[in-house]
């Protein structure tokens, strides 16, 4: 603001000091005089000058115990329209500057004089992160001292600190610098001074590492430019203590105080465990103790590594395989995202094989930490599965878990399994591959027959079909261990006995490949009129498979069931009467033939067999139906009055999906005729080539009965034929009607032969006599006539 004094002074008074005055400031002063009468006198001319400006603090450089600052004054400022300004004299003879703590250093306070010529003062011995007032002022050659230097007040700069952002389990980064000084922090200060918070220039970082306490065994000991502030320490071992200390240097080249030492454990490695093992997979669990520094993650001293930079974003889970002619490696990498991952189930791995695993952590940007220990395992043997019965349709089978087959190696570590998970029930699948490549694998497909769960490890198969190939396979399924660990074991006890409790299945085992017995055939090896052989066995034609594709079971026979029925001619069952067949027999197991007699020629009879195999019967054999062979049936070609034409066949009817007997076989033909009320008998034998016969020297008007037989090649006679009876004509008459000298009537005839004339049984066959033409021969002998002597007449009418 503006300044105006008026003062009157004694005429005697010819100098005048004047206070109060503000620096910095352009001044005019004006005197007039006043006479004795009272009277003004003119204003002298206008005189001006400029009050200096107060001495300027520069502060030059702060450290945590000391800073330097130097301090001149400004040159006066000119007007820019007033040329004659007085400046004053500026001459100094010594400066006054003094020091005043605030805060935790209120008893600092230090006054210090310095000759003209010396403008810097470095404060030392001051208190770390410390407000400090300081003031100078100067004192001219007249004794009088300047006004203060505007108020001014310095804090000193906080000590280094040294902290790591990410500590790990070999390495750590180790970050260092002072934290951010703000005006609010330092409440003490007065209102109207300037609070001065130093930029530090650092030029220079000196970081040192040891262990173990022992500043001897130092792992670093290097220094930074004034730009870097962090650096890696690596190759450090797991659960140790590890000291940092850092300390800067300015730009004066000063180093400044050691930080405090920070004490650091480096992790502890991961544990692995192994949870449970199946065929194809292993269950992991890892976890991290605390390290082993003997304080609670609270105490003070100890870094506690939960900064973002050591956060766990991701575990790899690497299995190798061991024991196998090529090195097999697999990794997988295990996502964090909530912080919660601690475990992992290792999939499709090979059963009965040993593993090695280990678990590493990622600290952010692919930083990955030391693997846990080695832990080696070894995945479940598969289960087997062995055929104990086949029958035509079914089949049995037990299963159990295969022992370890790998040897251990020396020096092999121990195994890790965890816990047996607990099998829940077992699941059994037959499937019919008989269509299939007998060199396929397991893993094509067939026609699944059936698929049922058990609490048993044995199991029947009912209802398959004969001659077929199947292959059977068995998973268990069990409880995992999961679930066990977050139930109580009365609750795991009940759920053992619950069909519907959550269970998890393990891989198909080693499947068996079976095939059903090949079905019971009949097999007829000739048929004749009353009898018919027979034997039983396997079908011989039915497919067969090659060893190598199935397993091969012979249970032991016990013996056979066969049944023969007697049919009717439409292929139906007779019911049981005195004049049917029906056989229901059992045979021993080494009886595998019959020959079955006292059959009707020209029947049908069914014929099935079953075996009895392991204290069970079989199916039947498909229906064996046959026909025996009708009796050889003759017919009588010619009838005369002395002679019989006979031919003989055998004629057999043919139906589909019957089986007949063959005549193929015969070696010769047996005829035997005799007259029924004359003592007539003629026995004739017959090559086979040969089916006809003409009788001869009979007598007319007789009844004779024939029949005919077979013998086959085997010298065995068939039954005869039905008897046949056949009737001779009866001879012609001559009768004569008139005689005369040249001709002579003749009458002949033959006399009817009736059925009824002829009472027997069978009824004979009767002559059907048809005259094609007659000869008649007339002899005459005349003694006297001389016209016909030596003369004959033949005369012949049609």
């Amino acid at each position: 603001g503006r300044y105006r004094m008026t003062r009157k002074l004694d005429p005697s008074v010819s100098v005048l000091v004047i206070d109060n005055l503000k620096s910095d400031r352009l001044c005019n002063i004006r005197v007039q005089a006043e006479t004795s009468g009272n009277e003004l006198g003119v204003w002298s001319p206008d005189c001006f000058f400029v009050t200096m400006r107060r001495i300027a603090i520069d502060v030059e450089l702060v450290g945590e115990d000391s800073f330097t600052v130097s301090w001149s004054r400004p040159p006066n400022r000119r007007h820019p329209h007033i040329e004659n300004v007085h400046d004053g004299d500026t001459t100094v003879t010594e400066y006054e500057a003094e020091v005043q703590g605030k805060g935790k250093a209120a008893d600092t306070h230090s006054i210090r004089t310095f000759s003209p010529t010396e403008t810097q003062w470095k404060v030392t011995g001051l208190l770390m992160d410390n407000v400090y007032a300081f003031s100078v002022r100067s004192k001219d050659p007249k004794g009088r001292w300047s006004l203060l230097s505007p108020p001014m007040e310095i804090v000193t700069l906080r000590q280094m600190r040294v902290f790591p952002i990410k500590v790990t389990e070999q390495l750590m980064i180790v970050q260092w610098g002072r934290d951010v000084q703000k005006a609010e922090d330092y409440p003490q200060r007065a209102p109207e001074a300037e609070l001065v918070i130093s930029q530090e220039r650092t030029m220079q970082y000196h970081l040192r590492v040891w262990s173990n306490n022992d500043r001897k065994a130092t792992l670093v000991d290097k220094t930074f430019i004034g730009s870097l502030n962090r650096y890696i320490v690596n190759y450090l071992t797991p659960n140790t203590p590890y000291f940092i200390e850092a300390r800067a240097c300015n730009a004066a080249g000063e180093w400044g105080s050691w930080s405090s030492q920070a004490e650091v454990f480096t992790m502890k490695l991961l544990n692995l465990e192994i949870d449970a093992v199946g065929e194809s997979y292993v269950k992991t669990r890892w976890w991290r103790h605390a390290p082993d520094s003997g304080k609670d993650e609270g105490d003070s001293g100890m870094v506690v590594y939960t900064s973002p930079e050591t956060e766990i974003d991701k575990f790899q889970i690497t299995v190798s395989l061991l024991g196998s002619d090529q090195e097999w490696e697999w990794a997988t990498d295990v996502e964090n995202t909530d912080g919660t991952a601690d475990s992992y189930t290792i999939q499709h791995l090979l059963p009965d094989k040993r593993y090695q695993v280990q678990v590493k952590a990622s600290y952010h940007d692919e930083e990955w930490g030391t693997p846990s220990p080695v832990i080696t395992t070894a995945t479940l043997n598969v289960i087997t599965v062995e055929a104990v019965q086949a029958g035509e349709d079914y089949l049995s089978a037990q299963w159990h878990r295969l022992l370890h087959t790998y040897q251990p190696q020396w020096g092999d570590a121990e195994l890790h399994l965890g816990t047996l998970e607990r099998t829940m029930k077992w699941q059994y699948r037959i499937t019919n591959i008989s269509d299939l490549d007998p060199d396929a694998s397991d893993d094509q497909r067939g026609t699944v027959v059936s698929e049922e769960f058990t609490k048993d490890t044995t199991a029947s198969f009912s209802e398959l079909t004969p001659n077929q190939r199947y292959r059977v396979e068995v998973r268990y399924w069990y409880l995992p261990i999961e679930y066990v660990k977050s139930h109580p074991d009365s609750a795991i006890e009940e759920l053992l006995e619950d069909e519907n409790a959550p269970s998890e299945p393990g891989v198909w085992g080693e499947a068996t490949h079976v095939a059903t017995l090949k079905p019971m055939v009949a097999i007829i090896d000739e048929i004749a009129e009353d009898f018919f052989s027979l034997r039983w066995e396997r079908d011989p034609d039915a497919r067969k498979y090659p060893p190598s594709s199935v397993s091969e079971l012979s249970p032991e026979i016990q013996g056979y069931h066969v049944t023969i029925d007697q049919m009717d001619s439409v292929g139906k069952e007779m019911d049981n009467g005195e004049d049917t067949l029906h056989i229901d027999h059992k045979f021993g197991p080494d009886e595998t033939a019959f020959r079955v007699t006292n059959l009707v020629p020209s029947t049908c009879y069914n014929v099935r067999v079953r075996a009895c195999a392991d204290g069970q019967w079989g199916l039947w054999s498909k229906p064996c139906i046959l026909i025996t062979l009708p009796k050889l049936s003759i017919t009588v070609e010619n009838i005369g009055e002395d002679y019989v034409v006979l031919s003989w066949d055998r004629v057999q009817t043919q139906m589909e999906g019957r089986m007949v007997g063959s005549s193929a076989n015969v070696s010769r033909y047996h005829l035997e005729m005799y007259a029924v009320d004359l003592p007539f008998h003629t026995d004739k034998k017959f090559k086979s080539s040969r089916t006809s016969y003409k009788v001869k020297r009979l007598e007319a008007d007789t009844v004779y009965s024939v029949r005919v037989r077979s013998c086959d090649s085997n010298n065995v006679w068939s039954l005869w034929s039905d008897q046949t009876s056949v009737v001779t004509l009866k001879p012609i008459s001559v009768t004569f009607g008139k005689v005369a000298e040249q001709f002579v009537h003749i009458n002949w005839h033959r006399g009817e032969q009736k059925a009824e004339d002829y009472p027997h049984d069978p009824a004979p066959v009767m002559p059907q006599a048809t005259v094609t033409k007659v000869c008649v021969c007339v002899c005459v002998c005349v003694c006297v006539c001389s016209l016909l002597k030596k003369k004959k007449i033949f005369s012949t009418f049609a």
